[in-house]
Order: structure tokens, then sequence, then C-alpha cells
């Protein structure tokens, strides 16, 4: 029987033991093409099912000399994707408000901080002291926002920039948690004075990996105030059947245990699994976004409607262990939405899905962890929680409701 079926594209190759891990690598892991290593979490990571790197049977041949001599067990290097609304992450579908006529009736990140009720909490700070790492597709470094000071760190495999991003994903992302026209840019996030971490990645768990481990030694290291948002998924509408202990849910645990705000989008597959668009299930919120020690956001329209495609709870895992009902929040997604996707401008008919409503909730985390310096990671999700304003929707749907910052800021 194969190690790696056709669908796998990457291996992680789990040792045991600090000393399997040792003899394989004092043999050069049997001539293995490893792409990543972590000592911590004890894998490698080797592509897959690419003849242009290994011979399919060659890999096989060699797997198995790890798995008989060295203890190790193979893993599918799972690759999540970015979330997206229909296939606009990839094809660009949306609309160059250049184009538009100049009567457009085109809403902004402003319609957002508006709904969010961030200009109170503005009185008091603008996320000054706090950090926001972006695990993502990159940043464009480029855009005058996101120089000099701002950058606390960044983290790439191999050679590749973190301030770069061909995909414009996570630069959308980090202009709606952090954004500054103070520093030139072309809209206000809700933390637009955070520090800013670039966490490049293809969203395989073994990059995903090393990255929340990377962000804890910060945290170790004494980076206080650190908030990461990160809006990707897996892309299904029907439960999930990968393992449920790879190295990235370990990497993730030991994340929240030391203390950093967690934040993830709900996805967008309530369409995808049959759902209609008043109705609060079936559940589609996937893996460890079940999680009680992460914060899980939603996407709602400014009518305080919930978005077809936004997922619902209460969680894959949920009723497990070390789970709560999700998703937690809901933030704010305007239809015909302009953003930033890398260098350019968008407007896109069904808004940002809940890859825009995440880095929401990651800017106002900043925001309190700013004016209550030292706050634990359970006041900070506790505050956002409590303080969110009900729309009067059932739980699966809206969780505790649309997220409120001056609300938020009142019960820190």
């Amino acid at each position: 029987m194969a190690l790696v079926p056709p669908s796998w594209s990457g291996v992680i190759v789990q040792f045991g033991k600090h000393a399997d891990m040792k003899r394989a690598r004092d043999h050069e892991y049997l001539g293995l093409p490893v792409s990543l290593e972590s000592e911590k979490r004890l894998f490698v990571s080797v592509p897959a099912n690419n003849p242009k790197v290994i011979d399919q049977g060659r890999l096989e041949f060699l797997l198995a000399a790890l798995v008989e001599d060295y203890a190790a067990d193979v893993l599918e290097d799972y690759q999540y994707s970015a979330e997206r609304v229909g296939q606009w992450e990839e094809m660009f579908p949306g609309v160059d408000p250049s184009a538009l006529p100049s009567t457009a009736d085109v809403n902004s990140l402003y319609d957002v901080l508006r709904a969010i009720d961030i200009e109170p909490a503005w009185t008091k700070n603008r996320g000054e002291g706090a950090t926001i790492a972006i695990v993502d597709s990159g940043i464009d470094g480029s855009l005058p926002d996101f120089q000099g000071s701002r950058r606390v760190g960044g983290w790439a495999s191999g050679r590749s920039d973190p301030w770069t991003d061909s995909r414009g994903h996570g630069t959308m992302c980090a202009s709606i948690a952090a954004g500054s026209r103070e520093l030139g840019g072309s809209a206000d996030g809700v933390a637009p004075r955070a520090g800013i971490i670039s966490c490049k990645t293809s969203y395989r768990e073994s990059e995903l990996s090393l990255i929340y481990d990377y962000l804890t030694s910060q945290v170790r290291d004494g980076l206080h105030g650190l908030v990461v948002s990160n809006s990707f998924g897996i892309p299904t509408g029907s439960p999930p059947t990968k393992p449920t202990a790879p190295p990235f849910l370990s990497a993730l645990r030991d994340a929240v245990a030391a203390g950093m705000v967690v934040v993830f989008s709900a996805g967008n597959y309530h369409i995808v699994a049959g759902g209609q668009k008043d109705e609060c299930d079936p559940n589609t919120i996937w893996t460890y976004k079940s999680l009680a020690g992460v914060l899980t956001v939603g996407a709602a329209r400014p009518d305080g409607t919930i978005w077809d495609y936004s997922s619902r709870g209460p969680g894959q895992w949920a009723g497990q262990a070390e789970t709560a009902p999700k998703p937690d929040v809901v933030g704010v997604v305007p239809p015909d939405a302009r953003i930033r996707v890398g260098k350019v401008e968008r407007v896109f008919a069904k808004g940002w899905g809940t890859s825009g409503a995440a880095p929401q909730v990651a800017g106002l985390a900043a925001i309190l962890l700013s004016h209550r310096p030292g706050s634990t990671s359970a006041a900070v999700r506790t505050a956002i929680q409590s303080g969110a304003v009900n729309l009067g929707l059932n739980p699966t749907c809206q969780g505790s409701g649309r997220i409120s910052a001056s609300r938020a800021l009142s019960l820190l």
C-alpha cells in the first residue's frame, strides 16, 4: 500500500523522538529533498507527487525506510486555502474603481469603521504599542503604510521576502487591520498605529507550524501585545477528515498558551454546503476554528443580516475538550466594497468575505491591548464578545453579535 496518495502534494515526516530525528538527519534524511525542518516539532516536510523534484517510486522507497528504521510517521502536509467568495482571490473579478461612474455607490473601509464604532475608541488610542501578525500571502511592503518602523518582524520560507505579495490577499487583510492614511496609505484600518509582522505562507501545515513557533518565540523574547490574524481555511461543504493532531495544531495551542490573541475567519462555506441564506445551519466551521482559545469571526452586512456565504456554527469539534460554540462574533463586510488588493484597489459586489471580517477583530484586539497593556488574551476575547451588539440571530449565525470597538473598550 502506498504511503503517499496521489492527492497529496506534500508530506510531513514526523519523528517520535529527538534521537530518531537526529539519526535520520545524520544520514541526511536518506537523500529526501527536504523543504522545511522543525526540531521543535520533530518533522521535516517533503514535496510529493512532483516528478520534477523526486521520482514518486523513490520517494515511497525512502519514506518506507524512514518508517521502518527511524520509527517515523508519514502525514499529509495539508495545504489550506485563502478564504474567498467564489473565485475572487484567484481571478480578481472585482471592478477597478476608476472604471466606475463617479456617482457609483461604493462602500469602503470608512463605512466599516463607522459600523463598528471605532471613532470613540480612537480618542483613546489607535493601536500604539500592540502588534498584529498577518499570516497570509505576504504584505506589499512597497506601500507607504507598511514601511519603516511599522515592521516589527517577518517570516517566509526559503529566500522569499515576507514583504512581497503576488496574490494580494495578505495585503488586503493587513489594510483592514492596520492600514494608515497618516503614513500615506489610501485608507485607515482598525488599528492604524499598530506594529505589523508579515508571515508569508502558502498555507501548508509545515509552514504554519514554523510560523506559529516563530511568533511564540517572539512573545517569549519579550514582544507584548501580539495579535495574529488568519484568513485561510478548508474550502469544502462537508466536514473534512484531515488528521486532527498535526504539528500545526500543536504549535497553535502553544501560541494560545503563550498569551497571544489569535483570530480566525469562520469560512465562506455556507452556500457550498447547501445552506440557505436565512438559515443558521448547517455547521460549516471546520477543525481548529472550534478551539475555545481563538476568536472565530463571521461576516455580517451593514444592515445586520449575515452574508449568505458566512460559515455557521457551532463548529466541527463543538463539544470536545478545549472547544467553544462558534462563531464568536461577526465583523461588518459591506457590499460593493472597495479594498486594496496588492498594489491596486478593487470593488467586490459581495464584499471581502470572512477574510475581511477577521482582520477587523484583530485590529480591535490591538486597540484593546494598547488601551490596557498586559491584558490577558482571555480578557481581550471576553471584552470583544461581551461588547458585541446582539443582532437578534441564532448564535450559530452571529456568535455574540457584531463587534463594537467603543463597547469592548469600556469593558476592559
